[in-house]
């Protein structure tokens, strides 16, 4: 384990000037909507789709260390390279130069969506004042300080979304495109799982904790924001809520009548053996959780 002593030497050594810190550009930021939401809520899903419909690129999670971005770029090379990155009192003067960083990466031709996961957007830490009566992450509102507006995507059904958090990482399946199997294979038959409801039913809860606390700061900091919800996506009406999502961003499009989602519905409930078990557990202890149009936004009742 390196001693505080060489730490300290290391600091004191003249450190390059990173390659990628740039010159703030507001004309970046005013191109630019955050994705903001949990893992397993359908994001991948709507870049693609906004991709496809209305050229609107999208960064990969933008602060995953294991993801990365154009070329190369990710935020374990933006911590390796800038001196500071780890200074979370430093957190706004942080992001600015990480999101001058992201930007010197990617085209500045479009519009562009920044993929933000709740728990990744604490990686700068937290507004230390307390002006707001929740745990704001700095990262939110700086963006949301220089007018950039978020998509706010939730999953009504957090039962659902917990079971696909669940069978995404035993299976280590994902998501799938629509061209990803050729049409003459035969797929093989997808192997199923069985959880604890006790499991399934506290991991629902934290999902409906973080959705609730995001929408919170949202709204504390007043940021400009539209709330979406998957199930609206993948129902029989995308075309409607693609435009309501387009004219919020005030981003025009031709969609046409017959648009689909651009990756297939892995329905990973279906491939749980005990589901109805699960759904009676939670049923019994939680009735708003355990329906599958649950007011995941407001306070849960007590």
């Amino acid at each position: 384990m390196p001693r505080i002593g060489d730490w300290l030497k290391r600091r004191a050594e003249p450190v390059e000037t990173p390659a990628l810190r740039l010159q703030s550009d507001y004309r970046d930021f005013e191109r630019s909507v955050v994705l903001y939401c949990n893992f397993r809520s359908g994001s991948h899903m709507l870049k693609l789709t906004l991709d496809r419909v209305a050229g609107i690129k999208s960064t990969p999670e933008l602060l995953n260390p294991a993801v990365v971005g154009e070329g190369g770029f990710n935020i374990r090379e933006f911590v390796d390279k800038d001196p500071d990155a780890t200074v979370l009192s430093e957190g706004a003067s942080l992001t600015e130069r990480y999101m001058n960083a992201v930007f010197s990466t990617v085209s500045s031709e479009r519009r562009m969506l920044l993929d933000i996961k709740y728990s990744q957007a604490f990686t700068f830490g937290v507004e230390r004042e307390f002006k707001h009566d929740v745990i704001v992450p700095t990262m939110i509102l700086e963006l949301s300080k220089r007018k950039v507006p978020f998509l706010h995507l939730v999953r009504r059904d957090a039962v659902a979304q917990s079971l696909s958090k669940l069978v995404a990482a035993a299976s280590g399946e994902y998501f799938r495109q629509i061209n990803q199997t050729p049409e003459a294979a035969t797929p093989a038959p997808p192997q199923s799982y069985r959880f604890s409801p006790a499991l399934v039913h506290e991991e629902s809860m934290a999902q409906r904790r973080i959705a609730q606390h995001a929408s919170a700061v949202l709204k504390a900091i007043g940021a400009r924001h539209l709330p979406i919800f998957y199930e609206d996506l993948v129902g029989p009406d995308i075309g409607s809520e693609l435009r309501r999502i387009l004219t919020f961003i005030d981003h025009y499009a031709d969609i046409p009548a017959d648009f689909a989602a651009a990756t297939l519905n892995q329905n990973s409930s279906s491939r749980v053996k005990n589901l109805a078990e699960i759904r009676a557990y939670i049923q019994a202890r939680d009735p708003d959780l355990a329906s599958s149009s649950g007011t995941i936004l407001a306070s849960p009742s007590t």
